[in-house]
């Protein structure tokens, strides 16, 4: 259960704040849940190098992880690419 994981965190106001960590979950279709789980609350709450932060999510433009996990909600779009314009 040692494999990496990434998030950045991208701010309303510009600025992002990336993490690495290790893999939360054992198995793949919890994955899902725990997205759903993160989004009904007010916070990220992320615990790194022996402190807790906390981000409310009202400040949060977007949030980018990888790699994308196997098993996502339904409602996700799937396969995308992105795309600059």
């Amino acid at each position: 259960m040692a494999e990496k994981r990434a998030l950045t965190i991208h701010f309303t106001d510009g600025t992002k704040f990336s993490f690495d960590f290790p893999k939360q979950v054992r198995d793949d279709q919890m994955i899902a849940s725990r997205i759903e789980q993160v989004l009904k609350h007010q916070y990220l709450m992320v615990e790194a190098d022996g402190t807790v932060l906390m981000f409310p999510l009202n400040n949060i433009k977007y949030i980018q992880a990888y790699p994308a996990p196997a098993k996502i909600p339904d409602n996700m779009i799937k396969g995308a690419s992105i795309v600059h314009t």
